[in-house]
This record gives C-alpha cells, sequence and structure tokens, in this order.
C-alpha cells in the first residue's frame, strides 16, 4: 500500500486516535487538542520530540513504539 502510493504520487489524509499507526505509516502528522493543532511536523520530529504535553501524554500511552522500516 505505501509503495503504491510512492509510485503514484498519491497523498492520504488519515484521521486515527492512536499514534502507534501514524508512526508507522505517516510522513508528518499533526496532533490536535481541543480542536486546535498543538503540534506538526515530521513524524519523528514530533513524536519524538513533541513540543505540547498533550502529544507527550499521548506518546507515553501507546505500549510498543518501533518505526517499520520501508
Amino acid at each position: 500500500m505505501l509503495g503504491f502510493r510512492v509510485q503514484r504520487g498519491l497523498l492520504t489524509l488519515v484521521i486515527n486516535h492512536g499514534l502507534g499507526l501514524a508512526w508507522n505509516i505517516a510522513d508528518r502528522v499533526a496532533v490536535m487538542y481541543r480542536g486546535e493543532i498543538v503540534d506538526l511536523g515530521a513524524v519523528e520530529e514530533v513524536l519524538l520530540d513533541p513540543r505540547h504535553d498533550y502529544t507527550r501524554t499521548l506518546f507515553v500511552a501507546v505500549p510498543s513504539v518501533e518505526r517499520r522500516v520501508a
């Protein structure tokens, strides 16, 4: 699926409530809190060095985060 996206030059918007999925499929991520974007950027940047307390709280709730190498 990811290869197809790259091959075709497609952009996919995925809205979910779990950082584990974002970590494995996203290039960029936006974290929203109370209707406002509080963190935005490259997935590694946002998830490994979150700026907002809400993002840090979400990250701690993920049981095991392992970035899949494509």
